[in-house]
């Protein structure tokens, strides 16, 4: 019953993580937390979206913004599998991981001030050579938290980079980033094959989330969706520091 649960939960919300560029998973954490604790929030959530990141990149393959990608995913799979190795570890201790969610939180919902509610296009200047620090320091925070995707929406919109351009390129660069991740979980014992299968039974009521959310995307134009993606930023914020 709670394999059904946790699918349906994931499949509206990656149909509306579709129109918003992320927060699904952030938006999973409390009901994984509630359903199988704090300690499988991580892994499950890591293999439920690497599962929902391969099926947008079947879908989106063409707009994948290879000049971003290049920069960004040495940078990331490295920061994946130091995160990952620390959420495992000893070393990583409740008050730093709170404290990470406190500067991760309080950014995002900055985000609804920079970008002025939406209606402005970029808050500051990002070049694409800085995608290389930003993937590290963003997939370090995934592989600790279990989901932060929204942190790199700033930067994408900086960058002028269009609806399904963003979807395509943040789904193939963190597929490969979870990869490392599960691979990590898996060598350090804190993904088991009762986990790994929450996260397959998430991770296929995504794609059904997916392919209902392309849909919903297609009706809209880029002025609404910058106005969703800030505004999931911002609820994400929340999310992050009331759920933390």
């Amino acid at each position: 019953m709670l394999h059904l649960l946790l699918a349906l939960a994931a499949a509206a919300c990656f149909a509306l993580g579709m129109l918003t560029a992320g927060g699904a998973a952030l938006i999973l954490i409390p009901l994984v937390n509630w359903g199988l604790g704090a300690q499988a929030v991580a892994p499950v959530v890591t293999v439920c979206t690497m599962s929902s990141g391969l099926s947008r990149i079947v879908m989106m393959f063409p707009r994948i913004r290879w000049d971003i990608t290049r920069w960004y995913l040495p940078g990331a799979l490295i920061g994946a599998f130091i995160g990952a190795r620390l959420f495992a570890s000893i070393v990583t201790s409740e008050d730093s991981l709170q404290a990470l969610r406190w500067i991760i939180g309080l950014f995002l919902m900055s985000t609804l001030l920079q970008y002025r509610w939406g209606r402005k296009k970029a808050a500051f200047k990002t070049t694409i050579p800085m995608m290389a620090p930003i993937g590290f320091l963003v997939a370090t925070g995934s592989g600790l938290i279990g989901g932060v995707g929204p942190v790199l929406n700033p930067f994408y919109l900086n960058l002028g980079v269009h609806r399904e351009e963003m979807i395509a390129t943040k789904a193939f660069n963190a597929f490969l980033m979870h990869i490392t991740k599960v691979g990590t979980y898996v060598s350090f014992g804190v993904l088991d094959w009762r986990l790994f299968g929450f996260g397959i039974a998430m991770g296929v009521g995504s794609v059904f989330g997916n392919m209902l959310g392309r849909r919903w995307l297609s009706q809209i134009g880029e002025k609404r969706f910058r106005t969703a993606v800030v505004w999931m930023m911002a609820f994400s914020g929340l999310l992050i520091l009331v759920t933390g």
